[in-house]
């Protein structure tokens, strides 16, 4: 028993330290597998919902958005006016938006936590690029990436967006959801920052769960 868990001890060691020695991934190579990423995940997401999604509502929403925004910008209306009928046209797409919204949270899920687990840390963007992501603490975990993929990946943010849209009226949703939203993006910018000129490369989400992306 005691040999098994020595045995265990020190494979556990072996792959910390090989995991310390491992090389950072270059931040351009990070982008371009999260852009190759999302573009899989949003094309897929697209395909399932379209069944779902009405898409002359659809269309007839978006015209009227864009004749209102051309209207504002020609100073036909007021911004109080703007603000009030952008609402109700954007809470209408949001909902129409819904079975996409949906569909994301389950891909993502399977995608980015799943796979990437059960493919030593790699998605297809990454393989692609040449990169993974890796455990500090040895093992990736599916812990570890159930917390870094709702932080980097949106996943938490989507949730709460198909939450909200059952549970909340127009302008409860509007202010709750922009909220999320924008903390998502605050996470996000400061997220790249921290990629782009820390040491060692971490965004927040790594520094949380303890992982980094390396070349591999």
């Amino acid at each position: 028993m005691k040999d098994g868990k020595d045995e265990k001890s020190k494979k556990k060691t072996e792959i910390e330290k090989d995991n310390k020695e491992a090389e950072k991934a270059l931040f351009i190579q990070r982008l371009f597998a999260y852009v190759i990423d999302v573009f899989i995940i949003s094309f897929i997401a697209g395909l399932l919902a379209s069944p779902f999604i009405n898409t002359e509502q659809y269309n007839k929403y978006s015209n009227e958005l864009t004749e209102m925004t051309q209207k504002f910008v020609s100073n036909e209306i007021t911004s109080e006016d703007y603000l009030i009928q952008s609402e109700t046209i954007t809470y209408n797409l949001s909902r129409l938006n819904g079975p996409i919204v949906f569909i994301t949270v389950v891909l993502g899920v399977l995608y980015f936590i799943v796979f990437q687990v059960y493919n030593s840390g790699k998605t297809i963007g990454k393989k692609i690029m040449g990169i993974k992501i890796i455990s500090e603490d040895g093992d990736l975990t599916i812990n570890q990436m159930i917390f870094r993929s709702f932080i980097a990946n949106s996943i938490l943010v989507n949730i709460i967006n198909v939450i909200l849209l059952i549970t909340m009226n127009k302008t409860g949703y509007f202010y709750t959801y922009g909220s999320f939203e924008l903390i998502q993006y605050v996470i996000t910018i400061v997220s790249l920052f921290m990629v782009m000129f820390s040491k060692e490369g971490k965004a927040i989400h790594d520094r949380l769960v303890h992982t980094k992306v390396v070349r591999g």
